[in-house]
């Protein structure tokens, strides 16, 4: 089995999992299918409903790691399509995080049984399960520590600035634009290495791999993480709204987002006003 196919099981058994914690019910069954292998979509699975009496409720899931409030604006827009039944699974959703995606309408199941459905007169939300011990025990893993935070971001942007999209530079060019360590750098390499995230070519570069997975965990690790560490003071502008009618060059700006969630669908008035450079 090569690092792809493990990665797609990965997820898959976390689908399981969550399928298997589902509240116990006596006329609902729970099932999920496996779809085809096809590239960046293998985090997608077919997740049914059967109640009795009832037609079987159909949805398009996807497993996503490490949720947090910060990381629920860029999941919306997608979760929300009323077009196509969708579902979020996830190892864990505490219950601030659960009111958040019931008041948004995100239907979620994660592995500690807690759940949010409301499809065809059927409503459930439980809330109150307590983390799984095995998570709370879990190794903590290195690559998603500020450290690791950042050789990754070292690692995204060279993917984007060289010709070559996939080939990577030399450790030592690592730790010097991340600002870490090489003994640092050298630990993170290896455990990416481990899950997948990069190859070694046998000309010496090392590729890297499962880029949309890490930017994605990357960027909810990020915020809770690293961004905070981050901080060198506070500003206020003249004007509340400037936001809208700043322009930014998207070639070294990027808005967050809460920002970017109400330019592209205009459901959601952002709280927090971020500006990526």
């Amino acid at each position: 089995m090569n690092k792809w196919d493990e990665n797609a099981e990965l997820l898959f058994s976390v689908a399981e999992t969550a399928a298997n914690a589902f509240p116990d019910m006596d006329d609902m069954r729970i099932s999920i299918r496996k779809p085809q292998n096809t590239g960046d979509k293998i985090s997608n699975f077919i997740v049914e409903f059967r109640c009795a009496n009832r037609k079987p409720l159909h949805y398009e899931a996807e497993v996503k790691f490490n949720l947090h409030s910060a990381a629920l604006i860029s999941n919306l827009p997608k979760f929300r399509d009323r077009k196509r039944p969708r579902l979020l699974i996830t190892s864990y959703v505490s219950p601030g995080v659960a009111n958040s995606l019931k008041k948004s309408k995100i239907q979620f199941i994660d592995t500690a049984g807690n759940a949010y459905i409301e499809n065809q007169g059927i409503h459930i939300y439980v809330s109150a399960n307590k983390k799984p011990e095995a998570l709370i025990k879990a190794k903590r893993s290195s690559i998603f520590q500020p450290a690791g935070l950042k050789f990754i971001f070292a690692c995204l942007a060279d993917t984007i600035n060289r010709e070559s999209a996939s080939k990577l530079g030399k450790l030592k060019e690592f730790s010097r634009i991340s600002g870490i360590s090489i003994g640092s750098a050298s630990k993170i390499r290896k455990e990416m290495l481990e899950r997948g995230h990069l190859i070694e070519t046998d000309k010496g570069f090392y590729e890297l791999r499962n880029r949309k997975e890490l930017l994605e965990q990357w960027s909810s690790a990020f915020a809770d993480r690293l961004r905070p560490k981050l901080l060198l003071g506070r500003y206020q502008p003249p004007d509340p709204q400037w936001w809208r009618r700043a322009e930014l060059d998207p070639e070294h700006f990027l808005w967050g987002g809460e920002v970017a969630a109400e330019k592209l669908a205009k459901y959601i008035f952002p709280e927090t006003i971020t500006v990526y450079s």
